[in-house]
């Protein structure tokens, strides 16, 4: 898929290779801990994967994994992953925090703390709505917490908009790729 450049940290400043992939199933552990991450905003620790599994409000972002219509990618620097991004189609019966409705997929997306704000998230985005588009949806959503300004910053910049759904505290965002 894609590659960029990417720095580690703000110490080192050494240029690594971000390359961004189409998930396999072996990446279900990962996209858990990555789904685990997004559970509370920093500096809180985030939960156990064993919590977010039990969640009835989380879990089915990724529980039953591997159906049809579920797209993720990830993220990898010299092959070990460093974020995930993923989509699926739910019904209202299961909606997550950025249900829209069961046509328009929700997005999820997860970045280990140490690559945040290295431009992994964008490079994942990017890739999301690029399969997103070549499997012909109109749209995407997402559900983020008011208070994480670089999230909200990223969303925005790639054409998300506030759809005036949710709480002021978790806003639902929709991207249009069609229309």
């Amino acid at each position: 898929m894609a590659r960029v450049r990417c720095y580690p940290s703000a110490v080192t400043r050494a240029p690594t290779a971000l390359r961004v992939r189409a998930a396999r199933p072996e990446d279900e552990p990962f996209l858990w801990r990555m789904l685990a991450t997004t559970a509370n905003l920093p500096p809180a620790q985030p939960p156990s994967v064993a919590h977010v599994q039990g969640d009835p409000g989380i879990a089915p972002y990724l529980a039953g994994w591997g159906r049809a219509g579920d797209t993720a990618v990830v993220a990898e620097v010299e092959g070990e992953p460093v974020g995930a991004a993923w989509f699926r189609l739910v019904g209202a019966d299961r909606r997550g925090y950025g249900f829209v409705d069961a046509q328009v997929p929700e997005i999820s997306i997860g970045v280990e703390a140490a690559w945040r704000g290295q431009g992994v998230g964008r490079a994942l985005l990017v890739a999301l709505v690029a399969r997103a588009r070549a499997e012909g949806h109109a749209a995407l959503s997402l559900s983020v917490d008011a208070r994480n300004a670089p999230a909200l910053a990223l969303y925005r910049s790639i054409g998300f908009v506030d759809t005036g759904g949710g709480k002021a505290e978790n806003p639902t965002m929709l991207l249009r790729l069609v229309g």
